[in-house]
């Protein structure tokens, strides 16, 4: 049986404790057709002790410093030649089976199918936490407007990462999100029910230590998205509702607009839900309460099917911030 060659890149820094459990989650899978990269941005703990021992297995790996994450992810992509890609980050981990299992899904899928997603299920030191499977029915509006499903359970058609070019390397937080929506408006998606990664949820990871920042990244990377849709309207409400941009991140990517079909009045109601949903979350009130007033005025009958948008906004309206602050200790959210 011929097996598609899939390659996975591991960006890697000072991972120590969780590195080995990574590279040995890709290689037990024990698949024929496997390119194995690793890239480490110069670790000064066990890392290239760690890479040594199975530098044999690997068909590439370097120490050496660079930029961050994006910058390591796209020196493993330039060394890639697989046709199917994925990264995944030196503290999470693949299922049993993954690799098998995508092999299967891409062998019987069309030709215009660049992504295939599945569950991940969230861990820590304590055990299994749940799975999160993302949105149940996720459409180019949520692709757009941000991150829709785990990108560790995410495999690419290589063909379609050369198409829309290298990481923005001026994305620490939001790299993620700016790829998949590039690749949105260049094929399509799928969504399928299987798990194929476990997303560690630990105090030194980003998601936990640096949470607070992802949102800016994808402020950065919305606006890019409306820069390159030439949507000026929304743009010029990004002021109003004290949404910083930097223009510096911004780049240019190729698509062909006329074979894309988008509602940009939900889009942009997706987009202010992830930044409200963050300033609640990281007590920005007084943002919070300027994007809860736009969209209570423009949007009344997306947040009444919206129960967590609901919930937050009608918080934001009836009570004060001590108030609110006190809810959230009690309930927990």
């Amino acid at each position: 049986m011929n097996f598609l060659k899939i390659s996975i890149v591991t960006p890697s820094f000072n991972q120590g404790d969780f590195l080995e459990e990574t590279i040995l989650s890709v290689l037990n899978q024990n698949y024929p057709n496997l390119e194995y990269i690793i890239i480490d941005g110069g670790s000064t703990d066990n890392s290239v002790e760690i890479i040594k021992k199975y530098e044999k297995h690997l068909k590439y790996w370097v120490s050496e410093k660079d930029s961050g994450q994006s910058e390591a992810i796209n020196k493993g992509i330039k060394q890639a030649t697989g046709d199917i890609i994925n990264w995944l980050n030196s503290d999470d981990l693949f299922m049993p089976s993954t690799l098998f299992k995508i092999h299967e899904f891409f062998l019987n899928a069309s030709s215009d199918i660049g992504v295939i997603h599945g569950g991940t299920l969230l861990f820590n030191n304590k055990g299994d936490l749940n799975f999160d499977y993302g949105y149940k029915d996720p459409t180019i509006e949520r692709f757009l407007s941000g991150m829709s499903f785990s990108q560790p359970s995410a495999f690419i058609r290589k063909i379609y990462i050369d198409k829309i070019g290298a990481l923005n390397e001026n994305a620490h937080y939001g790299m993620d999100y700016d790829v998949y929506s590039k690749l949105a408006l260049v094929s399509q998606f799928v969504k399928v029910d299987e798990c194929f990664s476990k997303y560690r949820i630990h105090s030194n990871s980003k998601s936990v230590s640096q949470n607070h920042l992802f949102i800016n990244d994808w402020i950065d990377v919305f606006a890019n998205i409306l820069n390159n849709f030439n949507k000026k309207e929304l743009l010029l409400k990004f002021d109003d509702l004290s949404l910083k941009v930097d223009k510096s991140k911004f780049d240019v990517f190729k698509f062909d607009s006329n074979e894309v079909d988008i509602n940009w009045d939900l889009t942009f109601y997706y987009f202010l839900s992830y930044v409200l949903k963050s300033d609640y979350l990281h007590n920005n009130f007084n943002r919070a309460k300027t994007i809860s007033a736009y969209i209570n005025k423009h949007y009344a009958v997306n947040i009444n099917a919206d129960s967590e948008i609901k919930l937050i906004s009608n918080r934001l309206n009836l009570f004060p911030v001590f108030i609110i602050k006190l809810i959230r200790r009690l309930k927990n959210n």
